[in-house]
């Protein structure tokens, strides 16, 4: 297995400081650790062990025991944990030498990788390029009988002996230019003097202002108490991206063959921390490798082109565009570990996937492509990043592919657990998960607990969509007064921003701003809405169909005199939709509304020739009724029934009405069913459907909504619920068999 390869076996963990305390994050999950030092004690006796060379200190007993834990659950689990200790957080933990820990009796080096002074946020780095070449400053007498930099032989590879040269090379070359800069020198082992000492004896140091190389190792004798790491940490500063330094006194041998096993892997491409990792498993080389720390960057390597991980997040998301699912799947993890570490909302790793892939919520065809590639890679993503993928692949099948809806619920159930955070704007995507069931309270229960983590400034960003699916919920729930209220606030809150994700948001706000003023009795208003949605549609990518669709729909049912020209319009399309069938998607697209829109039209209308046309769809309509979502297919079935329409030969005949009333119910559409049944004249099924749909509406806990939304509006649901009950009996059941003007005046038509 190469050296890559290798990592990637390996278990990460990155740590870093925040105002409540210490962060552990891993992709299983992320934590706050319950120590703020990293070890039992406030100064473990390390210095001492390692000036002894043989540092024999349980695991369990020097570490704090949270984190202890931690680490131990990932090292039985994993051949190794890499360890990212961030560069904010007190000197204890970069001090620690969790390397030379005994676990069962043996040190952890070869099986823990740590990299300190790591700057947050992690970004990617490109490899160097082969051509870059490495200098090596020789300070050792000539008198030593160990020459480490001996060892450095090589391609590109310029050693420079004694101090002269060493001096004179500083002072003409660019160092920035350099892929690394190898010191091999004594060290003065003292921490308040400069590092090295000169082979007169003089302290020296590295000029700095010449510029330092991605990569500075330091081949020195350094303090037990180290030194050399906090010099390392000041190369950082001056501008190296990665510093290997030794905690402790390597010896010139140990130097030399860290050296002529380093420089080799690491012009072949191999990652530092790999090499290093690599070279620390021999027990033996307590005096060498074993005492290199890496500062910084441990992913630094020389290579011709980059790795997934090291392409920036544009080509990563010009990869994934191109469907690479590597890239997509890496660039999901980045973007979910940047959300932590820069302590912003999980769900910004969302919108900024959406950006770098060019998928707004406005295009169809980009989402559903979006649906499709991230439900290839979903199970190989991290659980943390699963956190946020699941739900919005949930909302994206809702939209797009049915089929894939049942298998989110127990998905759902297996993330709820401690260690993965549910942002709030998942509650939306989680929501429509029961509201396609018709399980409406656990649907507003959701909406509710999404609502509890926003504060009113949140309304039309991350609330935006919460607010309107609690929108939504409220119209199927025939809770217009309510629904009507939020509408407003939302379109208010929204007229005051700018930008593409609030328009689309206004946009499809005015969709549900009709369907209110139908559930109010409002059909003329609603019709108005829809005609303006239609002119707006091409400014979001759209043609205009789900409008048309609205537009006949509600004209049929109200007797607009312009229906006849709407139903015109959806006969043309549906006759060009024949052919493609078979490409229809399995969401509720267009060709379902409009199918529905044209059944409509062809019962009320009174059309025979809609009713004819209508046939040449049962097939279709059959099998949609019992694939996805039944509601707009098994309406258009229902009002081809009341049409009259039944069917001659056997690919045209559509199932019975009990047929389909049996699929609606199991789907828990009783309103629906009740207004539908009224008026095919079964009075027991209405009221059987009615009693249903009001049970829907009744929470088994009270609804603890924020006081900021509607200014309270929903605080009395229970008597608003109970007004609306006694209305839709009176108008469903009441003693004359109801029409549909009856039920578009009431707001009681199927929606």
């Amino acid at each position: 297995m190469g050296a890559l390869e290798t990592l990637q076996e390996l278990a990460q963990v990155w740590i870093w400081g925040e105002t409540d305390g210490v962060r552990w994050c891993s992709p299983q999950g992320i934590h706050r650790l319950a120590q703020s030092s990293p070890t039992r004690s406030a100064r473990p006796a390390m210095p001492e062990a390692l000036e002894a060379g043989r540092p024999h200190i349980a695991f369990e007993q020097a570490l704090a025991p949270d984190l202890a834990a931690r680490l131990a659950a990932l090292l039985d689990r994993h051949p190794g944990v890499r360890l990212h200790v961030s560069e904010d957080l007190p000197a204890p933990w970069h001090a620690c030498p969790f390397e030379w820990l005994m676990r069962d009796g043996v040190s952890l080096h070869g099986r823990l990788s740590v990299l300190r002074y790591q700057r947050l946020p992690s970004a990617p780095r490109a490899p160097l390029s082969p051509r870059r070449e490495i200098a090596v400053l020789n300070l050792l007498p000539g008198s030593e009988p160990v020459q480490p930099a001996d060892a450095a032989a090589g391609d590109r590879v310029q050693v420079y002996d004694g101090f002269g040269a060493v001096d004179c090379f500083l002072r003409r070359a660019d160092l920035v230019d350099l892929a690394a800069l190898v010191l091999v020198a004594h060290g003065s082992e003292r921490a308040s003097d400069h590092p090295f000492r000169l082979a007169d004896g003089r302290p020296w140091r590295l000029p700095l202002e010449f510029g330092l190389p991605p990569l500075v190792l330091l081949l020195a004798c350094g303090s037990p108490d180290g030194n050399l790491i906090a010099y390392g940490r000041e190369l950082l500063g001056a501008g190296a991206e990665a510093v290997i330094a030794p905690h402790g006194r390597p010896s010139q041998a140990g130097a030399r063959d860290f050296l002529a096993e380093f420089l080799p892997r690491w012009r072949a491409g191999a990652p530092l921390e790999a090499i290093l990792l690599d070279l620390q498993r021999p027990a033996h080389d307590s005096d060498g490798a074993r005492l290199m720390q890496i500062l910084g960057r441990g992913d630094l390597r020389v290579a011709e082109r980059p790795r997934p991980e090291e392409m920036d997040d544009e080509a990563l998301a010009e990869a994934a565009r191109e469907g690479d699912g590597s890239a997509l799947g890496q660039l999901s993890n980045r973007l979910t570990l940047r959300c932590f570490q820069t302590q912003v909302p999980l769900d910004e790793a969302e919108q900024a996937l959406r950006t770098g892939l060019e998928v707004p919520g406005s295009d169809e065809s980009a989402e559903a492509a979006l649906l499709r590639s991230l439900g290839d890679i979903e199970l190989r993503l991290w659980p943390l990043t699963r956190a946020w993928v699941v739900p919005l692949l949930a909302l994206l099948a809702d939209a797009y592919d049915q089929r894939q809806s049942p298998r989110f619920e127990a998905e759902r159930r297996a993330m709820d657990r401690p260690g993965i955070p549910q942002p709030a704007p998942v509650f939306h995507y989680w929501s429509r998960l029961y509201y396609r069931q018709g399980r409406y309270p656990l649907a507003v229960q959701d909406v509710a607990r999404g609502l509890a983590q926003l504060e009113a400034g949140d309304l039309c960003g991350r609330g935006a969509g919460l607010v309107g699916q609690l929108i939504g919920l409220l119209i199927d729930l025939n809770l217009p007064d309510p629904a009507r209220r939020l509408s407003r606030d939302l379109d208010d809150c929204l007229s005051r921003h700018r930008g593409q994700r609030s328009d689309w948001e206004a946009h499809k706000l005015k969709d549900r701003t009709a369907r209110i003023a139908l559930r109010r009795g409002r059909a003329e208003r609603a019709l108005g809405i829809y005609r303006l949605k239609r002119r707006e549609a091409a400014n979001f990518g759209g043609d205009g169909r789900r409008e048309l669709a609205w537009l006949l729909y509600i004209g049929a049912w109200s007797g607009h005199p312009d229906s006849a020209g709407w139903a015109g319009e959806v006969a043309e399309i549906l006759d060009g939709l024949i052919p493609t069938l078979d490409q229809v998607g399995f969401g509720n697209g267009d060709e379902i509304y409009l199918l529905r829109a044209y059944a409509a039209w062809a019962w009320l209308g009174a059309d025979a020739a809609a009713r004819a046309r209508l046939l040449r769809f049962g097939a279709f309509l059959r099998e949609r009724l019992v694939v996805g979502d039944p509601g707009p297919p098994g309406f258009a079935l229902a009002f081809m029934h009341l049409a009259g329409g039944e069917g001659g030969d056997p690919d045209h005949r559509l199932p019975s009405w009990d047929e389909v009333c049996a699929v609606l119910d199991q789907k828990r559409y009783y309103l629906e069913l009740a207004a539908l049944s009224a008026l095919a004249g079964y009075p027991q099924d209405a009221e059987d459907g009615l009693e249903r749909f009001q049970a829907q509406r009744r929470l088994p806990t009270a609804l603890d909504l924020p006081d900021w939304l509607g200014d309270g509006v929903l605080a009395e649901w229970d008597t608003s619920s109970a007004e609306r009950a006694r209305f839709e009996r009176e108008r469903i059941l009441g003693p004359q068999r109801c029409s549909a003007r009856d039920l578009v005046q009431a707001g009681l038509l199927p929606l």
